[in-house]
């Protein structure tokens, strides 16, 4: 490998791992702006982690990679990345109550506008990545990777519309 894994994704999957553990810490609570505000940092966090690690992607790694190496970070982006965020966006959902018992109405509608935000930086996290793969391999983007995102992105928007 030309370029390092640890390099371009290492806060990716940190951030990754950590929304399910805040998201469970969460959805015990009854709805203070302290519990709302957290989750909402959780939310911007991940959001500007995807941003920097796109980033990394185009500057550090080069295009295309060898289908070893794709293969890698393929393997990388769906078994572990995007499982931690697709059960942190499932568990969003169980988080409703939280917004819904805020002492601030219409805060659940930030928390939408959160979630199209991390959507679109996941779009262009998904689409950096892409465009490094050998085109061999690029269809798997679409079939495994972006299809999961959508997936549990959309799941999550519809329930807080």
């Amino acid at each position: 490998m030309h370029f390092s894994i640890v390099l371009v994704f290492p806060s990716l999957s940190l951030a990754g791992f950590a929304v399910p553990d805040a998201k469970r810490t969460h959805s015990r609570t009854n709805g203070t702006l302290e519990d709302v505000m957290t989750i909402h940092d959780d939310a911007i966090n991940l959001e500007s982690t995807f941003s920097d690690s796109t980033n990394d992607i185009l500057k550090e790694v080069p295009a295309p990679v060898s289908e070893s190496d794709g293969q890698t970070l393929l393997s990388l982006s769906i078994n572990n990345l995007t499982t931690s965020v697709i059960d942190a966006l499932t568990g969003m959902v169980g988080s409703k109550t939280v917004f819904n018992n805020a002492p601030i109405s219409r805060i659940a509608a930030l928390f939408l506008q959160d979630m199209k935000n991390l959507q679109t930086s996941a779009d262009a996290w998904v689409v950096a990545l892409n465009s490094t793969l050998p085109a061999i391999l690029q269809p798997q983007v679409h079939d495994e990777l972006q299809f999961e995102l959508d997936s549990a992105f959309g799941a999550t928007i519809k329930f807080y519309l």
